[in-house]
């Protein structure tokens, strides 16, 4: 019993002596204790490595490289105003610091600010003309913001001082990529149904043109389907709207009973902190039977390599509300061109093609669906796309479901 009563009385000196011994490794070394805290933070520590970076402040308040590295974790946990108050410290005491400049150019780069990230960065090259790193980050605003040619002449100042910096080709492949503004795509969809029904087969040909605006997509859509032939036109907007809004908005129309007469629809996203992003809109068609109208959204979540999305879709109808989803997860491979989706959902969807599309009691049909696709960027301008899914639909007329195969496959140029 007597051992028990000295547990906590032991447990409070060995905590005491733990922190003793690492304030006191810290005033002696404080180099080393910053050596240790980055380690932690590159092993994804940020709190444990927070804390040590605050520790050696407090012993040596004048340590502008701990306080700028402090800086950097905020910045990676989108938490920019706490990165911008540990560099305004640094600046205030050295105004011309080269690697606080660049510091504060990334913080609001990261921000979305690229206007205000460009004005310190002018301020940096100017003070440091011959700092390769600070052109380098110029060079990428200056490539966001459509201004090609003084980015050129900044890597080509930055490969002068500092030749083979990995950066530069980066950003000199993104300038050339760049320039191809166009993009055309085709692409064949073959869905194909375990009971006595004619496949589907669908032709997709697709322009884009990059614009100041955002991107303006013209697509075909050729079906055929019970002994018809239909055709589908439609053109699809992606403005920039305000910061960090931007819209999808499209328009499309067939003669074909193949297709919706009329289809149209809009919808807002909102990038948030933390790689979140959320949107919301309405979609319409207009069949020869009926009208459809569809509230849908998302909520979408970046996260390193990864990326996750989940997609209602909610339509009103004469026997109520019918509801589905479809969910996505990604991982991008090498680069944002390449990937791989996982998709799930359940749930009847006019989005979908499926035997019917038209009869107002479809919609309360029941559905489910999984599904994978790959995106291969083959070259820097050409890219390789394939999908494959499978449902298991009910259908009225038997009483009972079947199971479509579908298959969809396709090649992307820019130019």
């Amino acid at each position: 019993m007597k051992y028990v009563n000295l547990i906590p009385f032991l447990a409070v000196l060995l905590l005491i002596a733990a922190a003793v011994e690492l304030q006191g490794r810290q005033i002696d070394d404080p180099d080393r204790a910053f050596h240790e805290a980055r380690e932690l933070a590159f092993n994804n520590q940020l709190e444990e490595s927070r804390r040590m970076l605050r520790e050696i402040l407090e012993v040596v308040p004048g340590y502008h490289d701990v306080r700028i590295f402090l800086a950097r974790t905020y910045g990676w946990e989108n938490r920019f105003s706490s990165a911008r108050q540990e560099l305004e410290t640094v600046l205030n005491a050295e105004p011309r610091h080269p690697a606080a400049l660049s510091a504060l150019i990334d913080i609001e780069y990261w921000d979305d600010r690229p206007r205000e990230a460009l004005k310190i960065a002018n301020r940096a090259v100017s003070w440091h003309p011959n700092d390769a790193g600070l052109l380098v980050q110029r060079a990428r605003i200056e490539i966001l913001m459509g201004n090609p040619a003084s980015a050129a002449r900044d890597l080509h100042r930055a490969d002068e001082l500092l030749p083979g910096m990995q950066e530069v080709r980066e950003l000199r492949n993104s300038l050339e990529e760049g320039r191809l503004n166009n993009q055309l795509s085709a692409s064949y969809t073959y869905d194909h149904y375990t009971d006595d029904f004619e496949p589907w087969q669908e032709f997709w040909l697709q322009l884009q043109r990059q614009t100041p605006i955002g991107p303006i997509i013209a697509n075909t859509r050729v079906a055929d389907r019970f002994g018809q032939t239909g055709v589908q036109w439609q053109v699809d907007m992606w403005p920039q709207l305000i910061r960090r809004t931007y819209g999808h908005f499209h328009i499309g129309y067939s003669a074909s009973a193949l297709y919706p007469g009329l289809r149209a629809g809009g919808e807002v996203y909102r990038i948030f902190p933390d790689g979140l992003e959320v949107s919301a809109g309405l979609r319409y068609m207009d069949f020869e039977l009926d009208e459809v109208w569809i509230f849908t959204g998302s909520v979408n979540k970046y996260t390193g390599r990864w990326f996750y999305s989940i997609r209602p879709f909610l339509a009103p109808n004469d026997d109520g509300l019918s509801r589905s989803f479809v969910a996505t997860v990604r991982r991008y491979l090498n680069s944002s061109d390449t990937y791989l989706s996982i998709l799930i959902g359940y749930g009847f969807s006019p989005e979908e093609r499926r035997l019917i599309d038209s009869p107002d009691e479809v919609l309360n049909l029941r559905s489910s669906l999984i599904g994978m696709n790959f995106y291969w960027l083959i070259q820097r301008n050409l890219q390789f796309f394939t999908e494959f899914r499978l449902n298991h639909q009910e259908v009225m007329a038997l009483d009972d479901f079947i199971r479509i195969y579908t298959t969809h496959s396709g090649l992307r140029l820019r130019f």
